[in-house]
């Protein structure tokens, strides 16, 4: 099982190590879709310390995918339940 890694978290780990420094990052997962549990929503933005303001904004779908089955897949019960307690405190 894997998850697919956002576009917007890819772009950050090319960033250089002194540019992170300056960037506060912050992400939350957004409520579950008990219709579609293969896949999970997140919202996160880049405020620059230096420029006072945001730098980014992204909502992601992060989709569970099993690559020997070639499809998506739901993951363990304790990883639903860990991805619906981060909603809970974030409400």
């Amino acid at each position: 099982m894997f998850v697919q890694i956002s576009s917007f978290c890819t772009a950050l780990h090319i960033l250089s190590d002194s540019l992170l420094r300056q960037l506060f990052i912050g992400y939350k997962v957004l409520p579950l879709d008990d219709r579609d549990l293969s896949t999970f929503h997140v919202t996160a933005s880049a405020y620059s310390i230096e420029q006072k303001a945001f730098v980014a904004h992204t909502k992601e779908a992060i989709v569970w995918y099993d690559y020997e089955k070639l499809k998506k897949c739901i993951p363990d019960d304790k990883i639903i339940e860990f991805l619906r307690r981060k909603v809970a405190l974030t409400r």
